[in-house]
């Protein structure tokens, strides 16, 4: 009898083990989540001595269509935009120039170096990144003591590595580039 006894009281707690358990498949598709805004992070990194023998700004399109214009004064220039909505316009475009009051005829060591990376997006109501482009990063550096007698040839060199990007975000959640306006 106490055998019967014990395996009814195995049934009865293995029943109601059962009964706590969900029956709930936890492998069930989620709802997909909608964008509701879109983001860019840029970040520029520049040399020390690259901030003293040159002027450098950024010229940029923070979402919304509107442009701004921001002076570089330290080795880290970085920017993180999020524009609610989807139809927006992000970019970037770096201006630089030797500083006009430096002696280009002393015989320095002359250096131009940056290294910059961004990244652009999609975000749910949450947060979350539904979206994100690839990377992009680059570095540019010119060194030599030459480079101060032709001025103009080293210019047009940074210039055509600087970095310049444009992205547009549509309301269907579909991006497209373009070039600085």
């Amino acid at each position: 009898m106490s055998k019967r006894y014990l395996y009814l009281a195995m049934v009865a707690v293995s029943a109601l083990a059962m009964s706590f358990t969900s029956c709930k498949d936890n492998n069930e598709p989620q709802p997909e989540k909608a964008p509701v805004a879109s983001f860019m992070d840029f970040k520029a990194t520049f040399d020390t001595l690259t901030l003293q023998m040159c002027d450098i700004s950024f010229e940029y399109y923070e979402g919304a269509g509107n442009k701004k214009t921001e002076k570089v004064t330290t080795t880290v220039w970085e920017r993180n935009l999020e524009t609610k909505g989807l139809n927006a316009t992000y970019g970037y475009h770096m201006n630089i120039d030797i500083k006009a009051d430096l002696d280009t005829t002393i015989n320095e060591h002359f250096v131009v170096a940056f290294g910059y990376e961004y990244k652009s997006g999609l975000l749910a109501d949450d947060g979350t990144e539904l979206f994100q482009s690839k990377d992009e990063s680059g570095a540019f550096s010119i060194s030599n003591q030459m480079a101060m007698r032709k001025r103009e040839a080293v210019m047009q060199i940074i210039k055509e590595k600087m970095p310049v990007g444009i992205v547009h975000v549509y309301t269907d959640g579909k991006f497209s580039s373009g070039t600085w306006e």
